[in-house]
């Protein structure tokens, strides 16, 4: 049973849900759920519960739930990207003390840096990620995702210019 604020209202509601899979997302953590009072599968943004109270009830995952299966529309599972990235201080320090993927690799380079190889969901958050660090990355790999952080920047660059 959780309490849970709804984003759009801000109205808290309870509900009764049968929690099947977490989800990291734009740095925010999902649950994604049986909701009971919808019947249905429902995406909750755990900062959004409020309480959390166990029950004795049970409940199985179908054997077939697969979330890459059943939950692209919400932006958790996109295509995924094999992206490679130069990342400098103070941003190599908390990229190397952080999970982003599976198959992430960091390299060490000289002064700190490193070179990071993951294979990524969601190109927005990726894109937002990366021009969150500013000029402390670079990214080397794919070309696409490359020229869309360049024509980001040169766009804000024309915004400050003019």
């Amino acid at each position: 049973m959780i309490t849970y604020e709804a984003a759009s209202t801000n109205k808290v509601t309870e509900r009764m849900i049968n929690p099947y899979a977490f989800v990291v997302y734009d740095e925010n953590i999902y649950c994604v759920a049986y909701c009971e009072h919808k019947l249905d599968m429902q995406t909750f943004k755990i900062i959004r519960i409020h309480q959390v109270e166990a029950m004795e009830n049970t409940y199985d995952i179908p054997e077939d739930f697969d979330i890459r299966e059943q939950f692209p529309q919400l932006g958790f599972i996109r295509e995924p990207l094999e992206v490679e990235l130069v990342i400098e201080t103070p941003f190599s320090n908390q990229v190397k003390e952080s999970i982003y993927s599976e198959n992430q690799v960091i390299e060490e380079l000289p002064n700190n840096a490193i070179r990071f190889k993951a294979t990524l969901n969601g190109s927005h958050s990726i894109k937002r990620w990366i021009l969150g660090m500013g000029p402390k990355a670079t990214v080397f790999g794919p070309d696409d995702l490359r020229k869309e952080i360049e024509s980001e920047v040169e766009q804000m660059l024309q915004q400050y210019k003019s």
